[in-house]
This record gives C-alpha cells, sequence and structure tokens, in this order.
C-alpha cells in the first residue's frame, strides 16, 4: 500500500489525456490562485479554490493513469 493509496483508497484511474488536460489547466491558474489566496483575509483562505487546487495536483502527482 502506497501513501496515495492510504489517503485516496477509492482512487480511479483517468485516461491520461485528461490527466494531463488537468495539469494543464493547474498550471494556467496556479500562480494566480497562489496569490489570491495569501493576499486573502485567514478567514476566507479555508473556502479558496486553491485549497481545491492543491489536492487535484496531489491527486495527479500520486495517481496512474490507464494510457501509456
Amino acid at each position: 500500500m502506497t501513501a496515495t493509496d492510504k489517503f485516496y483508497p477509492n482512487r480511479v484511474t483517468i485516461p491520461k489525456e485528461i490527466a494531463m488536460a488537468l495539469d494543464a489547466i493547474l498550471d494556467y491558474l496556479w500562480q494566480d490562485e497562489q496569490r489570491n489566496v495569501e493576499q486573502a483575509a485567514p478567514t476566507a483562505q479555508d473556502g479558496h479554490i486553491f485549497n481545491a487546487m492543491q489536492l487535484v495536483k496531489a491527486w495527479l502527482e500520486g495517481g496512474e493513469t490507464d494510457v501509456e
């Protein structure tokens, strides 16, 4: 069992093209959203989209794709 399996026991395999598209979207938005969350009031940081982006990026980095 990997660390990723521990946190995401119901992981699904997604096509490589979808993973690449999600990664491209994250790359495009990353700096702007990171800057935005850093400038936000502490109460606004909890629900900020950047938190979800970090979760998706971590999932992608630990995930597998079904197309080599």
